[in-house]
């Protein structure tokens, strides 16, 4: 009986989709299906649409599926609801750990979230998930052992959002992460969220339901470009992530803003002394006013779990003796420190 099955990068042209879909539909005992890099979604639009619907069919009578790629197709190109059709075959899973669905590699439009919403939904009924991947940059780990983890990712997921839009789709995702609560990795880099301090404001809403969050990573968001409002945002809801253990937060411009913005994050740091690993890299840290700098990295002091911490590219010979000096104090308090890039 087949239980894996591997199609990727086979060229299967449009017109022959639908029949391969159509066949799909007697492996029920499939466990690992693999369709990514070939043309689901693509050619005329009834053609699309066909192939699709017989694909969703398909995977509704496999239970046992545990991984799905669809990655690098044209799913979406000629109509959103293709997305739809592939998240309902998707349903009542309980053994799916993995999937990948890279939508920006589908053509989706990544500044219209509703094309996303029955994927979140969708994932609701698939208690087990470990790996979610709606990202359009590489795959995102942070561990090597996939079955250690509980991972959403949202990498790269709006190229140029408005804010409103990055409110309703942080005030959707609140809404339908009840049932994650095991969540573990949690990744919203690269997304332009520091152009609106309200979006990052509902983090403060959206951690208290991740109680178990070990690894968030809001990474080359701009937090600190234009306002620091989302810094502050930031820096209030983070203490409710009382487990978590590594922290990404570099390439956001933290210090661009002035003190004000750094102070608040040093208050949250204070708190997560479950931490592990810090990245701080890339945020003109320098350029902040030395009370700033300063309260900062006094606050590592309460990191006594602290692995890893990466200061790299803070122009922090500008106007940070101080701050180093604080810098120095600090690292008699963390005995667990192995690497320091600064």
């Amino acid at each position: 009986t087949l239980t894996h099955l591997d199609l990727s990068q086979n060229n299967i042209q449009s017109s022959q989709c639908e029949t391969v879909g159509e066949s799909l539909g007697s492996l029920v005992e499939l466990e690992v299906l693999n369709l990514g890099l070939n043309e689901w979604g693509g050619g005329e639009l009834k053609i699309a649409n066909r192939q699709i619907q017989t694909l969703g069919k398909s995977l509704s009578r496999m239970p046992k599926l545990t991984f799905f790629d669809i990655t690098n197709n044209y799913i979406g190109l000629l109509n959103a609801n293709q997305t739809n059709i592939i998240a309902q075959g998707l349903t009542q899973k309980p053994h799916l750990t993995e999937t990948a669905f890279f939508p920006q590699q589908n053509n989706l439009i990544s500044s219209n979230f509703v094309r996303f919403a029955p994927i979140y939904l969708t994932y609701r009924h698939n208690e087990n998930l470990k790996i979610l991947s709606l990202d359009a940059l590489v795959f995102f780990l942070l561990n090597q052992n996939l079955k250690s983890q509980l991972e959403l990712n949202f990498a790269g997921l709006f190229d140029a959002p408005s804010p409103a839009l990055m409110g309703g789709f942080l005030g959707y995702i609140e809404q339908r992460l009840g049932d994650l609560r095991n969540l573990k990795t949690l990744n919203f880099s690269s997304n332009n969220f520091g152009q609106s301090a309200l979006s990052v404001g509902l983090f403060a809403n959206l951690f208290p339901l991740l109680p178990s969050l070990e690894h968030f990573d809001l990474s080359n968001n701009f937090l600190g470009l234009t306002q620091v409002g989302s810094i502050i945002n930031l820096s209030v809801a983070l203490p409710f992530l009382s487990h978590l253990k590594a922290l990404d937060l570099s390439y956001n411009w933290l210090g661009t803003q002035g003190s004000e913005g750094v102070k608040a994050l040093a208050t949250a740091l204070h708190k997560l002394t479950n931490l592990e690993q810090l990245n701080l890299a890339h945020n003109n840290l320098g350029l902040v006013n030395t009370d700033g700098t300063t309260a900062l990295f006094t606050a590592f002091s309460s990191l006594r779990k602290l692995k890893v911490l990466n200061l790299a590219e803070n122009n922090l010979g500008v106007n940070s003796y101080q701050a180093i000096f604080a810098l120095g104090e600090s690292f008699e308090n963390m005995p667990s420190l192995r690497f320091l890039n600064i």
